[in-house]
């Protein structure tokens, strides 16, 4: 039977006993150990961070995690603190095996962005730096550190200027970036309308024959205009990741549980428990009877004895 706890229940519990309770692979299970968690935020980030890196060093011992949904929850704590001495850590894990990497958000790979973003700080020249000397690493990390640019751009952390300039880098000829993650960058340049690189664009899409990829097609170029001007909304970064409810990692997981299989599942827990518990009362009182019983046939027996 799966333990359902409370705040009040579990608050004062230990680090050790409420970091095993980031166990369970329902976040509504798990919500009050988030909350316990939020609320001795200095005492638990250290211990969130050490098991991400133990997480890291079972991946390359095994080629597994030991427990992503554990690990998910702790990289999205990290993130809801924006603890940036996890950077480390977690971008680690995001340059593992891409395919892992994204099993832990549900394929949904923006979310790596999004989390990075939250955990650098304002030292973008490490994101940079990292683009920049890009040679081979999964895609994974690639788009996400792509996705932490996008970010810092929209929010005006960083100048057009920068971004072109790092953009322009990463699609030129002596770049050592593969085709897959040109053309990732590709479409993001046209979705933030950066019009400066379109001929550069153009002339790769046609060099490369990106066609064949299927990724997308040479219309999407006719997106890019002047005005510089693009929505935010239309971000995939900002869309999927889900930036806006990374300040309380319950309301993280549950703007990715689009269509509330998660919930469904903890009312089916809650259920079971509920009958469980029934079981277990109904058994008491059963045992209560016999009991009662018992001891009114050994007094009757007693008292029989006496009469003879």
């Amino acid at each position: 039977m799966v333990r359902i706890v409370t705040f009040e229940e579990i608050k004062n519990e230990s680090v050790s006993q409420v970091m095993k309770g980031l166990e369970h692979y329902n976040f509504y299970v798990v919500k009050p150990y988030f909350e316990v968690i939020s609320s001795r935020q200095e005492e638990f980030v250290p211990k969130l961070i050490e098991y991400v890196e133990q997480e890291y060093q079972s991946y390359l011992k095994r080629d597994e995690f030991s427990n992503f949904f554990k690990l998910s929850y702790c990289v999205a704590l990290l993130a809801q603190f924006k603890s940036e001495d996890a950077f480390d850590a977690v971008c680690n894990v995001f340059n593992l095996d891409e395919d892992d990497v994204y099993d832990l958000w549900e394929d949904n790979y923006p979310i790596a962005g999004a989390m990075l973003y939250r955990l650098i700080g304002n030292d973008f020249h490490i994101i940079i730096k990292l683009l920049l000397s890009y040679n081979h690493i999964p895609f994974s990390i690639g788009g996400a550190l792509v996705d932490v640019l996008i970010l810092a751009y929209i929010n005006e952390q960083i100048s057009r200027e920068k971004i072109l300039e790092i953009a322009k880098s990463i699609l030129s000829e002596d770049s050592a970036a593969d085709n897959e993650f040109k053309v990732y960058l590709m479409l993001n340049i046209i979705d933030l309308n950066l019009y400066e690189l379109k001929e550069q664009m153009i002339q790769m899409f046609n060099d490369e024959n990106f066609v064949e990829m299927n990724v997308f097609h040479a219309e999407e170029f006719d997106r890019l205009n002047d005005s510089g001007n693009y929505q935010k909304e239309d971000l995939d970064v900002y869309k999927y990741s889900g930036i806006r409810y990374i300040d309380n990692t319950f309301n993280f997981f549950k703007s990715l549980d689009r269509f509330g299989e998660e919930y469904k599942e903890y009312q089916k827990i809650l259920a079971e428990n509920e009958q469980r518990n029934r079981e277990v009362h109904n058994a008491k009182i059963r045992a209560k009877k016999a009991k009662e019983k018992a001891k009114k046939i050994k007094a009757s027996k007693r008292k029989n004895r006496k009469k003879k």
